[in-house]
């Protein structure tokens, strides 16, 4: 009975810190997507007529997680007489800001980034624009790209892939590299994107960047907001230091809820120990009923291990929802049972440890 009402206590607390962590990185995870995709990026800051100077400085800051760049060519419109309809703008990207901060606010994403000339990766918007309702990579896209106010020039491209956007903002057409050198734009003006530390805001990081940075002149601005993960924490929990303290509390209080059971059922033990020494039963004659209680106990621990592994790799079906994780090496497995078994081997371990040492002085 005491056995069981130690287990119950671990699973109560293997529970709780399931239930609590998991409902809460889950929800601020989705918050996360959320913001990104709506923003339509997933950096944090951007300085626009950026310099390689700035960009190999922004490189080098620890409090700054990632860095990319992009060149914005101009508006483009389709091809009529009267260019009324905007299509998109023509971007280009390097790798680091299409993988890092472009493509994690795209869903349903068609073939790959341009790397030939003819290139263009445009969004499902700017192809419903363009009256093309079933894209198929390859087809030729007209368009007259403007750079600047007066200088256009039309231009023919090949559809390479198509995404999905969710932001209200023109779409984008992204071209390749060798496109940029055709039309002598390889030397910037760049736009540098980056992302801070999720710890830090928005103010603390624009701080530190116009201290860091040679600004090119007195007019150039740095543009910062809060990460998306600090925001949805934000939003949540009301911040880190917040979190922190939260997590002191549960985790205090499943502490405390275990420690005071595996004390009452030590006292127990205490008390059956004296109890077998006044009617007169020998050291090893304890040890041995011990010993026998506790290899019980691993034995149903090591069974219940042995089917929940079973379950795990579908060598049994349950038909139920189990919470798992993905481990580092893509497997999954179920950690419900596997920290319950342990938690309680641990517990009885510490018992035993314990009920012996106090066997031993008598």
């Amino acid at each position: 009975m005491r056995n069981t009402i130690l287990f119950c206590s671990v699973v109560i607390g293997i529970v709780a810190i399931t239930m609590v962590f998991g409902i809460s990185c889950g929800k601020i995870q989705a918050e996360e997507i959320r913001l990104t995709r709506e923003n339509g990026t997933a950096s944090s800051g951007r300085i626009e007529d950026g310099t390689e100077e700035q960009y190999a400085k922004l490189k080098q800051l620890d409090y700054i997680k990632r860095v990319g760049k992009s060149i914005f060519v101009g508006e483009a419109t389709d091809i009529s007489d009267d260019n009324a309809k905007t299509i998109c703008d023509v971007v280009w990207a390097d790798s680091e800001s299409w993988n890092n901060f472009l493509k994690p606010a795209y869903t349903n994403i068609i073939g790959s980034y341009p790397q030939k000339k003819d290139e263009i990766l445009l969004s499902k918007r700017a192809l419903k624009k363009l009256g093309i309702s079933e894209p198929e990579q390859g087809m030729e896209i007209n368009l007259d790209v403007y750079k600047g106010l007066f200088e256009h020039s039309k231009e023919k491209f090949k559809l390479c892939g198509w995404y999905t956007d969710s932001g209200n903002k023109l779409a984008i057409g992204y071209i390749s590299h060798d496109k940029i050198n055709e039309l002598n734009l390889e030397k910037g003006p760049y736009t540098l994107l980056f992302s801070q530390s999720n710890h830090l805001s928005r103010s603390k990081t624009e701080e530190k960047l116009y201290q860091a940075l040679p600004m090119k002149s007195a007019d150039q601005k740095i543009y910062v907001s809060d990460t998306a993960q600090y925001t949805a924490v934000s939003k949540f929990a009301g911040g880190y230091e917040m979190v922190i303290l939260g997590t002191l509390g549960i985790l205090c209080g499943i502490y405390f809820l275990v420690r005071n059971v595996l004390w009452i059922s030590m006292s127990e033990d205490i008390q059956n120990l004296g109890l077998l020494h006044t009617i007169g039963a020998t050291e090893r004659q304890i040890t041995k009923i011990y010993r026998k209680q506790m290899r019980l106990l691993m034995l149903k621990r090591f069974c219940l291990r042995e089917f929940d592994f079973c379950i795990d790799f579908g060598l049994i079906d349950t038909g139920n929802i189990r919470v798992s994780f993905l481990s580092g090496n893509g497997r999954k497995y179920d950690t419900f049972l596997f920290q319950t078994m342990d938690s309680f081997s641990f517990c009885c371990i510490c018992k035993w440890n314990f009920v012996d040492g106090i066997r031993r002085r008598y």
